[in-house]
C-alpha cells in the first residue's frame, strides 16, 4: 500500500475487497432503486461539500412532462421503462455539454438533479432538454406518442448564489418553484409563440 508514492505497508487481499465491498454497499444504498443514479442522501452531502468548499454551485432540476399521464396511460412497468431511459439521457446530455465534476442524481419520481457551475448551467438545461426531446421520441411507439405526447424534459437552473442562505433544501425548492413557473408559462403561452 502506498500514501502519496511512499510505501507505508501491506493489506490483505481479503481486507481490500471487504473494503471495496463495503464500499459498492454504500453506494447502492444511496442510490436510487430504479436507476442506480445517486438519490437524495449522497446528493445532500455533495451540495454541502460544495457549499462549504464555496465552491460556485447550481442546482438543476430536469423533471418529465406530464409523466402522471405516462403511468395513468401506459401502466407502471412502462413509466418505470421512461425513467430508467430519461435517466440515462440525461446522463448522455451531461457528459457531452458538462465537464467531469458535474453530478446527475435522480431523487425520485420523474425529477432528476445535476449539480454543476453556474456558468454551464443554462446551456446544461438546454442541452438536457433537446437530448431527450431528440433521443427520446424513439422510446415511444406512434400509439404511445398519441396517447401521451412525445417524451420532453422541463429543466431549470438555480445558482446558489443567488439564495441568501444556500442549502440543498433551499436550491431544490427554488428549482421546483422556478420549473412550475416555466410550465405554466409554456402552458399559458399562445399556440403561435410555442411553434
Amino acid at each position: 500500500m502506498t500514501d502519496g508514492g511512499r510505501y507505508v505497508g501491506l493489506v490483505a487481499v481479503a481486507q481490500l475487497l471487504d473494503h471495496l465491498n463495503d464500499e459498492a454497499l454504500l453506494r447502492a444504498r444511496l442510490s436510487h432503486p430504479l436507476t442506480g443514479l445517486p438519490g437524495t442522501p449522497l446528493l445532500e452531502t455533495e451540495v454541502a461539500a460544495r457549499l462549504t468548499a464555496g465552491a460556485p454551485l447550481s442546482l438543476i432540476l430536469a423533471d418529465i412532462d406530464r409523466f402522471r399521464d405516462y403511468n395513468d396511460v401506459l401502466g407502471l412497468a412502462r413509466g418505470d421503462e421512461i425513467l430508467r431511459l430519461t435517466a440515462r439521457l440525461v446522463g448522455e446530455a451531461v457528459s457531452e455539454a458538462g465537464c467531469d465534476d458535474d453530478l446527475v442524481a435522480h431523487i425520485g419520481g420523474d425529477d432528476f438533479v445535476v449539480l454543476a457551475t453556474p456558468v454551464r448551467s443554462r446551456t446544461l438545461c438546454a442541452a438536457i432538454a433537446a437530448h431527450v426531446a431528440a433521443h427520446g421520441c424513439g422510446a415511444l411507439s406512434g400509439a404511445e406518442t398519441e396517447a401521451v405526447g412525445r417524451l420532453s424534459v422541463t429543466a431549470v437552473a438555480v445558482d446558489a448564489a443567488a439564495l441568501d442562505a444556500p442549502s440543498y433544501t433551499g436550491l431544490i425548492d427554488e428549482a421546483a418553484r422556478r420549473k412550475r413557473a416555466a410550465v405554466r408559462a409554456r402552458n399559458e403561452a399562445p399556440a403561435s409563440a410555442i411553434a
